[in-house]
């Protein structure tokens, strides 16, 4: 692992380059201007686009931060001062507040809501297996242990035990980048709107909880047994719900333009 990637030196004071940050700022930026760059050429207004897109960089950012403090808090109640670190963040909750946030913006600004998801789904897709390079670097998000062949001995002060472990970051870079994939593969196909988005969240959310029976469990963690299945079951169900409905609505348009013909 290396989670430090190199120093550099400005003004007399070495400042560390750390991979997680390093990886997650690349992520970020990635998210944003793939997905603008993607809305503008499907014709949605360029300023309006921008707005909703730094709006849901922030509540993304504010839900992964608030879901990771919920999930430890034990640790937070011992050292309170790490509240003041932005060190700390859970995916599944960006995963939820910033579509929410996208819903709430678009309905504002009368901005096309689904074009605009579809435009997102493959950035978002491409950068969380950018992030995932970072955790993979830094030690952080392994599995349990394991005696697969390509299980990773991760080193003793990432918490992991000294034993090889199940490299969950990458199996999660894997199912990002074939959610990209397939995001990328229907906009092309020019499928309905709303539907590139659909399946890529139906898809990742899916193998997200596929994974996370193969992750170690955080060691501060406070949150109930049932919590996390629960937690995915529901956005399961809610990407299932969704995809299905804009096949549906997809299917209903055809109909109509068939009549008119």
């Amino acid at each position: 692992m290396h989670p430090l990637l190199y120093e550099c030196e400005l003004w007399g004071y070495n400042i560390p380059v750390l991979a997680y940050t390093f990886f997650t700022s690349l992520a970020a930026v990635i998210v944003l201007a793939l997905s603008f760059f993607i809305a503008v050429r499907r014709g949605l207004p360029a300023v309006k686009t921008l707005l909703c897109l730094l709006t849901m960089a922030a509540f993304f950012v504010l839900g992964a931060r608030i879901y990771y403090l919920a999930a430890n808090l034990p640790i937070y109640r011992t050292y309170p001062e790490l509240l003041l670190k932005m060190a700390g963040f859970s995916l599944s909750g960006g995963l939820v507040a910033a579509p929410l946030a996208g819903l709430a913006v678009c309905r504002y600004l009368r901005l096309d809501l689904w074009r605009l998801a579809d435009a997102i789904a493959p950035a978002l897709g491409l950068g969380i297996a950018v992030a995932r390079v970072g955790c993979f670097l830094n030690g952080c998000c392994f599995g349990n242990p394991t005696t697969v062949p390509w299980g990773i001995i991760f080193p003793p002060e990432s918490g992991a035990a000294a034993a090889p472990a199940h490299p969950t970051q990458l199996y999660e870079l894997i199912a990002a980048l074939a959610g990209a994939a397939l995001a990328f593969f229907l906009l092309r196909r020019r499928t309905a709107p709303g539907t590139a988005f659909a399946a890529f969240f139906l898809w990742f959310i899916t193998a997200r909880w596929a994974i996370f029976l193969f992750r170690a469990p955080e060691p501060h963690q406070e949150l109930p047994p049932l919590f996390t299945p629960l937690f995915f079951a529901a956005l399961t169900t809610a990407g299932t719900a969704l995809l299905l409905l804009r096949l549906r609505a997809a299917a209903s348009a055809g109909r109509k333009a068939k009549k008119t013909l």
